[in-house]
Formats: C-alpha cells, structure tokens, sequence
C-alpha cells in the first residue's frame, strides 16, 4: 500500500476505507487525498481541543503561562485525555509576579490544574480525589498530587468545588477534553499533611511549638485517612490571649490539647461551602458554628467567636484557614474521643 494509505491510517482510517488506495496516476491520488480529507473533516468537525475552549472561554492569562512553560502543547493535543479546571483572568490574580518567575513551581502549579481522564460535573463526587499532572517528592519517589472535590448543598443551590474553588462553567467538551472554568486558582498546591503545613508557614510560629508538644494533634493532623478543617490561631491570635492564659496552655499539655482539638472540624469545608449560617462537626463532637457575614467568615467554638483571615490552605489531608481568635474558654471539650 502507498505512503498516502500509511498516512491516514495514521489519522485512524481503517483498512476497508483505505482498500483501494494504491494509486496509479497523480490524478486518482488527488481524488482520493480530497476523498479522504472530507471524510476526516467531518469527523473532527466541531471538536475543539482544550486550547480553543479556554480561549474561547477567555481565560488567556492561563493560557499566556502555559505557553511560557510550553504546556500548551497538552492543551492543544486532541489525544490528551485531561480535564482542565481553568481559572478566569482575575483569579490567576492569586499568583505573585516572584511566583511566575520561579518556572519550577509555576510548571507544578500549572499541572495541578490537570486532571487526568475526562472529568464531568457529574462524575465528581463529595469528599473525591482526583489525579493530576502535578508531582510531588524526590527525584526517585514522586507521586501524583491530587485535587480533593467536595460537593456543598444549601436550600437554594448546590456548589462543587475542586481545592476549593467553584466550578462556575462546567462541563465544555472538546477533543480529548473537558474544561471547567473555577471561580480561583486551585492554589497552594496539597504537598504535606495539616501538620506540617503549619510548620511551613511562618504565620503559625507560635501554634507549631504548642502543636508539637501533644502526640493527639500530631495523630490527628497527619492522618490520611480522614479529611479535615483545621481552624487555625495565628500569632496575632495568639497575642491576644491574656499573659496567664497563654503561660497556662503552653504548661500544660493535655489543657492544650483539649482546646486545640476543638478547632478540628471532622469534614472539608472551604469557604466556597460556608453559606450565611451553618454548623460543622468538630473530631470530638463538639460544634463549630461556621457564618458568613458579606465577605468576612466567622467562626463560633464555646461560645468564642474569631475571624478567618488566612483562609482555604489546602493540605494532603484537608484545608487549614487560619483565624485571628484562640477560641479557648475554661471548660474545652474532652479531646478523650479522638485518642482511642
């Protein structure tokens, strides 16, 4: 068979197409390349790959970085098989000029927005995971990151959301993929547990020394097979406290405990799924009353009302929103559940 027939069966035509496709004369090759690229027009008419959709979408400002760390060449392959979570311009507002300089973790970044397979809206489940192109490690032992999906109902709506952030367009389909336009950037990336993204954060440099005193919160803050919220005091939150107050949590360690469990919530709630009033879960049972106020987010334990202010910190194991209140009074509840 002729190099024309190679040629399209490279492009997917079968043999019963191609069986007459040993020309004899020029003529009949052109004839049959005009057959042939009709046939195949039609079969890829109206499929756009992931590249076109986005564009279209208006979201250039992901598309001006994936081409600066050619991963444009993903979006463009009609054989990728990804689902892109892309977020509009102003959400791509989240990353830093130094962070875009750093190619690195840009790429990582970028590839954290890649989700293997072809994901829609109905597939995603809550409390899901899903596979990115983003790895993680040492050379020799990198794994896949994966973005948490969470499903968050109300009287009036249901939110999906992937790391957080809500799929406002979902389910745009092209050739070799599915795009969903997010309401942010599906960033910082989940690369530790709960407990040590605390320690690499220098916002919670006093929180670390009073977290690594109790081995109940280091169980808890690293296990993997729970997810949690992680309700975060700052140092400002921490400065606050009274001078004996603060004498007496750093003293004593099962005190420490019991107050710090209580700003444990048992599931994932990211700020995209606090609705004006709701109540969360606590690990030990207790009830962490969760409220958005316009744009501000309160948080309610025993009575002791605080502020997210360093809000959605994705971890292996949950999301970390760090407030500005330690919401400690004088009779924490029992951390005795959880330490089993």
């Amino acid at each position: 068979m002729s190099s024309i027939s190679g040629f399209w069966t490279d492009l997917g035509f079968n043999n019963e197409v191609l069986k007459d496709s040993c020309p004899d004369n020029e003529e009949t090759v052109k004839r049959q390349e005009a057959s042939l690229l009709k046939v195949y027009r039609s079969r890829t008419k109206n499929k756009r790959t992931a590249y076109d959709i986005i564009k279209d979408l208006g979201a250039t400002e992901f598309l001006k970085i994936a081409s600066t760390l050619h991963l444009d060449s993903i979006l463009k392959n009609p054989n990728a098989n990804v689902t892109v979570f892309v977020p509009s311009n102003d959400a791509m507002l989240v990353i830093s000029p130094s962070m875009c300089s750093n190619l690195t973790s840009m790429n990582m970044i970028m590839r954290f927005h890649l989700a293997k397979g072809l994901i829609h809206s109905s597939d995603i489940r809550e409390n899901g995971m899903l596979v990115t192109l983003a790895k993680w490690g040492q050379a020799t032992a990198k794994y896949h990151l994966n973005i948490k999906t969470n499903i968050y109902k109300s009287n009036h709506s249901k939110i999906i959301s992937v790391s957080g952030a809500k799929i406002m367009k979902p389910n745009h389909d092209g050739n070799g993929t599915v795009v969903h336009l997010v309401n942010k950037a599906l960033y910082p990336l989940p690369i530790t547990t709960a407990y040590y993204t605390i320690f690499n954060y220098g916002n919670f440099s006093i929180l670390k020394t009073f977290i690594a005193k109790s081995y109940t919160l280091l169980r808890v803050l690293s296990d993997l097979d729970r997810f949690l919220t992680f309700l975060a005091p700052t140092d400002q939150a921490f400065k606050k406290l009274p001078a004996d107050t603060f004498k007496k949590l750093e003293n004593d360690v099962q005190l420490l405990t019991k107050v710090f469990v209580n700003h444990i919530a048992s599931k994932m709630y990211y700020t995209v799924g606090i609705t004006a009033n709701f109540t969360a879960k606590g690990v030990s049972g207790n009830k962490i009353l969760l409220k958005k106020i316009q744009n501000k987010f309160n948080v309610t334990v025993n009575n002791v009302t605080g502020q997210l202010s360093f809000p959605d910190i994705s971890t292996m194991n949950g999301v970390i929103h760090g407030i500005d209140t330690v919401l400690y009074n004088s009779n924490p509840k029992s951390a005795i559940d959880i330490i089993g």
